[in-house]
C-alpha cells in the first residue's frame, strides 16, 4: 500500500459536531492495484473518508480500505462509529463478497454468491461500545435487490488499544468483479 496525504480526502463535519485540538488522530489508507488507485491520510475529529475507486485484483479476500482508530478511541460506554462503503459489481454471476470488520470480529458479509450482477452495492452500519471489551455491531447491505438485508453481531474488541475499520472485497472467480466507490467512517 501506498500513502498519500491528502490525495481524494473528503473531510465532513456534522451540525454540533467540532474538531478540537488534540482531538484524536484517525487515519484512512486506501489500497490495491490493477484499476484502482492508492492514497490515504489523516484526520482530526474521529472522521474518515475516501472517494478512490479501488478494483479486485486478485483471486483471494483484499483489503480495500483501513481506518485505523486510536487507542482509547470509543472511551465511554454508548459511544459509537458509523460506516458506509458503496461500489459497483461486473456484469457476470461470478461469486462476490463484500465484508466489513472492526478489530478482529466481522461486522457482516455481503454477496456470498451470485447476488450481485452489474449494478451498485452499498454497506452501512454501526458499532457502539458496551463496555470497554464488548460492541454491539449492526450491518445493512443493499443491491441487486437485495435491499433490507442486515444483522446484529457481538463484538469483543479491547477498545484500550486500537482499532481498525477494514473493509474487504472478495472475486474468487476473477479480478476486477468488485469496485469499492467510497469509504467512510465517522462519529454520528
Amino acid at each position: 500500500m501506498k500513502k498519500i496525504l491528502a490525495a481524494g480526502l473528503t473531510l465532513f463535519l456534522l451540525p454540533g459536531v467540532y474538531a478540537q485540538v488534540g482531538s484524536p488522530s484517525v487515519s484512512i489508507t486506501t489500497g490495491g492495484s490493477g484499476s484502482g488507485s492508492s492514497n490515504g491520510t489523516s484526520v482530526s475529529s474521529g472522521i474518515c473518508s475516501t472517494a478512490a475507486a479501488v478494483t479486485t485484483t486478485g483471486l483471494v479476500i483484499e483489503t480495500v480500505a483501513t481506518c485505523a482508530l486510536p487507542a482509547g478511541f470509543l472511551a465511554v460506554d454508548g459511544q459509537s462509529v458509523t460506516f458506509t462503503a458503496s461500489g459497483s459489481c461486473a456484469a457476470n454471476a461470478n461469486s462476490k463478497t463484500v465484508q466489513v470488520v472492526f478489530g478482529a470480529d466481522t461486522v457482516g458479509t455481503a454477496f456470498t454468491s451470485t447476488g450481485c450482477n452489474n449494478t451498485t452495492w452499498m454497506v452501512q452500519g454501526q458499532v457502539i461500545r458496551r463496555s470497554a471489551t464488548t460492541q454491539a455491531m449492526y450491518w445493512g447491505y443493499q443491491g441487486n435487490g437485495n435491499a433490507g438485508n442486515g444483522s446484529y453481531t457481538a463484538g469483543a474488541q479491547t477498545l484500550a488499544n486500537s482499532i481498525s475499520v477494514l473493509l474487504r472485497l472478495t472475486t474468487p472467480v476473477a479480478a476486477g468483479d468488485l469496485t469499492m466507490q467510497s469509504f467512510q467512517v465517522k462519529t454520528p
